[in-house]
């Protein structure tokens, strides 16, 4: 039994791509893995892009959608108030157990966050309590954009003050960053000599091109 949760700086950075990338490093290696994305919001039952079809097709397109993504709201918002707008309260202490019971599965088990941090889940919890109560390795993606790495030191000293360990920082090349993606982790480098595995990925076109997140060792 391995699991990570993946988590991030904040949204669009790259965190189910980073998923992805390894769920079809996994089954290139022939492992058995499985991947999670517990809440989505924004949620669109005909969006064929979205972050829950694209775990589906990389964990190899058998999971259904209630399996991978049991909480689901329309509104594009932190769970909090995208519940909210459906009359509903997100239940925390089943969301915990819900992915308790997946990262005891044997193989590779990748439980994907939403959002950054700090995302609120209802007006009591944030996914950092969410984190906190697994307690499994964190995989932090980052961007290379212009202030990614204030906010990037921001979401480690959140998670080293519930003593979370993080595993890797997979640092995705941000969409017409002024920033080289080579200086933005030279930059973020001082700061994160504790986390053992640290890698850059350039933009490509796919999951399936990104082989610097391929080469991460889990």
């Amino acid at each position: 039994m391995t699991a990570y949760f993946i988590s991030a700086i904040g949204t669009n950075v790259g965190k189910t791509f980073t998923t992805c990338a390894l769920l079809h490093a996994a089954a290139s290696r022939g492992r058995e893995a499985q991947g999670y994305k517990p809440i989505i919001s924004g949620w669109d039952v005909g969006d064929s892009t979205s972050d829950t079809a694209q775990i589906i097709h990389a964990s190899g397109g058998t999971q259904l959608v209630e399996d991978v993504s049991p909480w689901r709201f329309a509104a594009p918002l932190s769970p909090h108030r995208a519940a909210a707008l459906e009359g509903k309260t997100l239940d925390v202490n089943a969301l915990i157990e819900w992915s308790r019971a997946r990262i005891k599965h044997d193989g590779l088990t990748l439980i994907e966050g939403v959002g950054g941090v700090m995302v609120p889940l209802t007006t009591t919890h944030t996914t950092l309590d969410w984190m906190e109560a697994l307690g499994v390795p964190i995989i932090l993606v980052t961007g290379s954009y212009l202030g990614a790495i204030s906010h990037t030191l921001t979401a480690l000293h959140a998670l080293r003050s519930r003593n979370l360990v993080v595993h890797a920082l997979v640092m995705s090349e941000s969409d017409g960053s002024s920033v080289t993606l080579h200086e933005a982790m030279a930059g973020l480098e001082p700061f994160i000599g504790d986390i053992p595995l640290r890698l850059i990925q350039p933009r490509v076109s796919s999951w399936r091109e990104a082989t610097m997140i391929h080469t991460l060792e889990l």
